[in-house]
This record gives C-alpha cells, sequence and structure tokens, in this order.
C-alpha cells in the first residue's frame, strides 16, 4: 500500500522486478518500485540500497549506498530519467545503518496542481554506541528537490524520561515552499523519528 493524497483516485502501483522495463537502470539492490501517473504522464519511482559492502582496502571496514530515481515515460515509448538522489556512509567499521525507512514512502498532490510529490524517507550513521542517526526526508515535485534534514530520536531504555536528537532543519525550498508542503513533512518526521536500538 503506497501512501497517497489526492493521487489515490488515480493509478498508483508497486511493480515486481521482473517488470521493471529492461531499459530502466539502477545501482544497488531493488527496495521498491513504483507506477503512478499525474498530469505530467507516467512515471517509474525506484529505490535501492547497496546494504554493507565489504572496503576494498580493509574487509574490518564496509560502506553503504543507498539511491531514488524518477523515470518518465516519453511519446517514442522511452523511459527518461527525471532526476536522481543518492546518498552513502563510507568506510565505516562500526555498526552502519543506510536504508530507506520502512513504510515512510508516499505520494502526494497536496498542492492539488496535478503535478505529484514524491517523499523519501531514509536514515544513515556509523557508531559503536545508541547515537541517533541522521535522518533525511527528500521530497521532489516537478524536479525540484526539498530536502529536511536532522537525527532521530533516541529514548534511554534505562530512563524512558530521557531522549535526545529529533531535531532538524529545513533547506532553503522547503522554506519558500507551499505551508502544507512543510506541514506534511513534519507529520513523516514525527511518525518516524524514534530510533529503537535493540
Amino acid at each position: 500500500m503506497i501512501p497517497c493524497l489526492v493521487f489515490c483516485q488515480t493509478e498508483i502501483s508497486l511493480l515486481e522486478e521482473e517488470k521493471v522495463d529492461s531499459s530502466i537502470e539502477y545501482n544497488g539492490k531493488l527496495q521498491k518500485a513504483v507506477l503512478y501517473t499525474d498530469d505530467n504522464g507516467d512515471h517509474i519511482v525506484i529505490l535501492s540500497e547497496t546494504g554493507g559492502v565489504p572496503s576494498k582496502k580493509d574487509e574490518d571496514y564496509q560502506s553503504a549506498e543507498l539511491y531514488a530515481y524518477q523515470y518518465s515515460l516519453i511519446r517514442t515509448g522511452k523511459w527518461v530519467l527525471d532526476w536522481r538522489m543518492y546518498d552513502f556512509e563510507k568506510e565505516c567499521p562500526l555498526d552502519l545503518i543506510c536504508n530507506f525507512i520502512p513504510n515512510s514512502f508516499a505520494i502526494t498532490d497536496l498542492n492539488i496542481n496535478g503535478k505529484a510529490e514524491v517523499w523519501l524517507t531514509y536514515q544513515l550513521v556509523c557508531t559503536g554506541d545508541i547515537s541517533p542517526s541522521t535522518m533525511k526526508v527528500i521530497m521532489y515535485e516537478n524536479g525540484v528537490k526539498y530536502a529536511m534534514r536532522g537525527e532521530r530520536k533516541v529514548i534511554l531504555s534505562e530512563n524512558p524520561d530521557t531522549t535526545y536528537g529529533g531535531e532538524f532543519n529545513f533547506d532553503s525550498a522547503f522554506k519558500n515552499a507551499p505551508l502544507i508542503f512543510r506541514e506534511y513533512a513534519n507529520r513523516l518526521w514525527d511518525k518516524h523519528v524514534i530510533m529503537n536500538w535493540e
């Protein structure tokens, strides 16, 4: 199930890996492929991750990368790349996390302009303790990127009333965007900000 608002009345569907057109290129292992339609036509969003990969220099170190892509179908019947997002943790000798947060992907049309907003939420950290991971909420609308960056919130098991982390900042694109975008980003942040180290 893909969370959506106005676009719930249009077709949004998950694609199995074998259903993704062979001309669509991506790095890493496919985590999610979604087909949707807005006023600009048909689009496929790909989310992929490498997971931890041992370093070529030292096998005690790992690196991980994650990617998101949007392809659009043009009149010739070809899929062309609209945008690509990339992030990573490199050369980590400790506990490594670099992944899209489950159940956080969404497609909306909050400002009801017929152009979908694609929402991506993920975390990154290389740590040997219970430090909070970096969390980012990234949104694309009509090829424009909006970013919300900060840390997840850690609750200490020995003292549940004590927390740290949880702060964030909006980039200039979000600050200058319609308020409804920031409100939705805040809801995503609040939903996924708690980090459980178990």
